[in-house]
């Protein structure tokens, strides 16, 4: 509702929307309230909750601990940001060292974190029945991948839940962990949307 109450208070008429990760859910919701006039097309990158279970698991279990580190006697709070920095690039980049030339990257990810407020838990993997919405939706949806990212696997299942699927997998990494792709990625988003308004579902 309130996204909704800021599209029309820009006087935005009609749009596509997009989707990343834990805002799939927030971008089906608004998709669903406001179709097909409000929003001509939905955009999905990396709907997690429709990775099978194995993959979630082991995302999971590489992560570690996802939520704030509190105390511990073994002072593993002292490095925690950094680690979880860490683990999580080598997430998207198995092959990933630190070094002078991606320590950037590291520190940018525990803002990241930071900017969360240190949750006791995390609650990225609540329920919600993302293959039922967006099988609900009658406009134009592009679902776009990457060729090493983690999410992958929720690809598939992704375009099978949608009605007018408009699919691509990008190669090589995604521009979350790799910012050189950064222009190819947005260059794919540009397509994606193209070919969505070619469908004229949603018009």
């Amino acid at each position: 509702q309130v996204l909704g109450e800021a599209l029309s208070g820009i006087g935005l008429e009609s749009c596509a929307l997009l989707g990343a990760h834990y805002s799939t859910p927030v971008a089906c919701e608004l998709a669903l309230a406001q179709q097909p006039v409000r929003i001509s097309a939905l955009l999905i990158d990396g709907a997690a909750h429709l990775l099978p279970a194995e993959a979630g698991r082991a995302i999971a279990a590489k992560l570690g601990r996802l939520a704030g580190p509190g105390w511990h006697e073994d002072a593993s709070h002292r490095t925690f940001l950094w680690d979880q920095a860490e683990r999580t690039l080598a997430i998207f980049d198995p092959a990933f060292v630190t070094s002078s030339a991606n320590i950037h990257l590291v520190y940018r990810l525990i803002l990241d974190y930071l900017s969360t407020g240190m949750p006791e838990e995390f609650g990225g993997f609540e329920p919600y029945d993302t293959a039922g919405k967006l099988g609900l939706l009658d406009i134009p949806v592009g679902i776009i991948s990457a060729e090493t990212d983690p999410l992958l696997p929720a690809y598939a299942p992704t375009l099978a839940a949608v009605r007018w699927p408009i699919g691509r997998i990008m190669p090589g990494g995604h521009p979350l962990h790799d910012p050189a792709h950064a222009g190819t990625y947005a260059n794919e988003i540009a397509d994606l949307l193209e070919r969505c308004t070619a469908t004229g579902k949603g018009e």
